[in-house]
């Protein structure tokens, strides 16, 4: 956990697998986060300091004076495929940052193609036609690392504004000690948000099949310590 209980928190299309460590990951989030302003903005979603990039360090696009902002910083990175990667927004700092997102990557695509042959045989479908469609070259995976700094004024913020994820397979690695996700059930006209227990080493799964998303709308609320 960060000093002072600021938040971070890893964001991954895919999950580890196996007996790996996702505090490796965490601690090199942690670590990019921690460095001076000028060198994180080497890596900045704004081009020419003005036009906004999904990819990136940086904020939100802001739009209008109206807008609702996050109140976070995040990293967002397109790991794959290959073919699409902006080498130059990879941080070289903290040491063997790169590597270790190669790693988590790969242990992802372990994971979720375990979970893909699991959904197209609960479908009666053959059990590699979602993996097929996943291949090399045609889905694309992105990583986003958000650091929620301390907020003087919580109730007013999100930490990360009510969203649904357009992805296949979205899967959270939720720092161990820091709280403040909540979710909504899909199709569920209560308006509750649930929140999502700390477990240590765990991973969130969210998967979208036949139009509907096991977990609908996500947040990330500031006003828990």
């Amino acid at each position: 956990m960060f000093p002072q209980s600021d938040q971070a928190q890893t964001l991954c299309l895919c999950p580890g697998s196996r007996a790996w460590d996702g505090s490796r990951i965490s601690r090199r989030t942690r670590g990019f986060f921690n460095l001076p302003l000028d060198e994180k903005q080497k890596y900045s979603n704004l081009t020419n300091g003005k036009e906004f990039r999904f990819e990136g360090y940086g904020n939100d696009m802001v739009l209008s004076e109206d807008q609702v902002l996050d109140w976070c910083d995040r990293l967002y990175l397109t790991v794959e495929p290959e073919s699409r990667i902006i080498r130059s927004l990879w941080p070289a700092q903290p040491p063997a940052f790169c590597d270790v997102l190669r790693e988590y990557t790969a242990r992802c695509w372990e994971i979720a193609g375990v979970v893909l042959t699991s959904l197209a045989r609960l479908l009666g479908l053959h059990e590699g036609r979602f993996v097929v469609m996943m291949d090399e070259g045609v889905a694309m995976t992105h990583a986003r690392f958000n650091y929620y700094p301390r907020c003087p004024e919580p109730d007013l913020v999100f930490g990360l504004k009510p969203h649904s994820d357009a992805s296949v397979i979205t899967v959270v690695l939720i720092d161990d000690a820091v709280s403040g996700l909540q979710v909504q059930k899909p199709n569920d006209g209560s308006g509750v948000w649930y929140d999502v227990p700390i477990v240590p080493k765990a991973l969130l799964f969210e998967r979208f099949a036949r139009g509907e998303r096991a977990l609908d709308t996500v947040k990330i609320d500031l006003n828990d310590d």
